[in-house]
């Protein structure tokens, strides 16, 4: 373990756990910068790495001007019929994270030991999980390397910071009931190691290593990883058909000369009553599933293989079409109870590109019985519900190449937040737009452009929160 460093420690809280529900605001159109913000992430476009990579880039905006205050609460919000009255937002060109109620007033914000990396999230009672960038060698789009939980007052409770030459931390974690963290990091695989795994010299990087991916369980009490699954464990090895073996990776889909980061995982969500994993590869553009009930040792095995897969058949070999293109946040939804049959869904923000599909769609995926056969690992999952509801529609809606999120309300409408916008909006399962707003604080981004782009946001009820809220 010793790529892992932590800073300081205390005593973890009885319970670290995300909370996802959701509550509205009123609208504030910043056109100028959601224009611009498009525009450069449509131009970055041609190079994945530059786009992604703008947003950790950017530096803080003056939160004294005009553009960066909170909007105008005289302005008559949006009506809203639910109880989550906050909504928690941490803008990639700020080194801060914001909470504000329904009117768009600031309510309380914390100050982060860096830019964002780029989640971050309430647990109940107020305390705050938050990552945060960390210079490194790993500079790309997404790039973290520091996990910190700060008190209501944000004082630090413990903090945990992996960015070394080897491993770098990046994008998302998530809050454990059992009060440890899930984590994802970049793992540097050299030469070597590619060609060994059946790779070309010709395939590789002018770097000439590839960016492999790992998931780390981090125990706070212990200040130390417990718990980890690394890509490379399943990678398909050489001769074997990827059609035949979707239970692998191919290495040979993700073969990129222009870039080490080959699976860009952007997501990761826990099931408590699975103990399973959903992460979301954008290069892949594709979920996957994972078990959790393994150890260490278990999840470097063939147990530790995908469960399931679903938005892209080329990426092992099979066929039919691309459904989900460089997606973000899959989260669990209906879950049937301990011991009883029913459905899987899962809620995902299906970014597109400008290329293939120039717009943005929200999908709610009921998942077939999966990974008792491998056949059923690649069974196809049905939409039941998505926003907008048609191509049409879909098309003049919203777009978010890259970044971006959905949360599922406990009144069943759904929060989306279209990061390169820096726009939360809540819909009705009708399709309605209840209510809407555009994060206001800003950071330079490219070429001296001001950007409000905003990783995700998350909505939180008062009674949850705590802190007299």
């Amino acid at each position: 373990m010793g790529i892992y460093e932590r800073r300081s420690t205390d005593p973890r809280l009885s319970r670290l756990r995300q909370f996802r529900s959701v509550r509205g605001i009123e609208l504030r159109k910043l056109l100028g910068v959601t224009t611009l913000a498009l525009v450069f992430g449509f131009l970055g476009w041609l190079d994945m790495d530059s786009v992604i990579a703008s947003s950790s880039a950017t530096s803080s905006g003056n939160t004294n001007s005009p553009n960066s205050q909170a909007p105008d609460a005289s302005q008559e919000p949006f009506a809203s019929e639910q109880d989550e009255s906050f909504i928690l937002f941490a803008p990639l060109g700020q080194e801060a994270a914001y909470l504000i109620n329904r009117d768009g007033d600031v309510v309380h914000q914390w100050e982060l030991s860096g830019k964002p990396g780029n989640a971050v999230y309430l647990l109940e009672g107020g305390n705050l999980l938050a990552t945060y960038a960390v210079p490194g060698r790993f500079m790309r789009g997404g790039v973290g390397g520091g996990v910190e939980l700060l008190t209501w007052d944000g004082d630090e409770v413990w903090s945990f910071e992996l960015a070394t030459d080897h491993a770098h931390l990046h994008h998302d974690v998530e809050a454990l009931p059992n009060g440890n963290v899930l984590m994802i990091s970049w793992e540097a695989k050299t030469r070597r190691e590619a060609l060994a795994a059946g790779l070309s010299a010709n395939q590789l990087p002018a770097s000439g290593e590839v960016w492999s991916e790992m998931i780390l369980e981090y125990d706070p009490e212990l200040g130390q990883v417990v718990w980890e699954w690394n890509l490379w464990d399943h990678v398909l090895p050489v001769g074997w058909s990827a059609s035949e073996h979707p239970e692998k990776i191919d290495l040979d889909f993700f073969a990129n000369p222009r870039s080490e980061d080959w699976w860009h995982f952007n997501s990761i969500d826990y099931s408590a009553e699975l103990d399973q994993i959903v992460i979301s590869s954008r290069a892949a553009s594709e979920i996957w599933i994972i078990d959790h009930d393994l150890t260490t040792t278990e999840a470097a095995g063939d147990a530790g293989d995908l469960l399931y897969r679903f938005g892209n058949p080329a990426a092992y070999g099979g066929t039919g079409a691309q459904v989900l293109v460089a997606q973000h946040n899959p989260t669990w939804l209906e879950l049937p109870s301990s011991g009883t049959a029913g459905p899987i869904r899962i809620l995902v923000f299906d970014n597109g590109d400008p290329k293939t599909r120039p717009y943005s769609r929200v999908l709610e995926l009921e998942l077939p019985a999966y990974g008792e056969s491998l056949s059923t690992r690649v069974l196809p999952a049905t939409i039941v519900w998505q926003y907008p509801s048609g191509t049409s529609e879909a098309s003049d809606a919203f777009f978010s190449d890259h970044i971006s999120g959905a949360q599922r309300l406990a009144s069943g409408n759904t929060l989306i937040c279209s990061g390169v916008e820096g726009r939360f909006f809540e819909v009705t399962s009708a399709g309605e737009i209840v209510w809407e707003y555009v994060n206001p604080f800003t950071g330079i981004g490219p070429g001296g452009v001001e950007s409000n782009e905003t990783f995700r946001c998350e909505a939180y009820s008062a009674e949850f929160i705590g802190q007299g809220l």
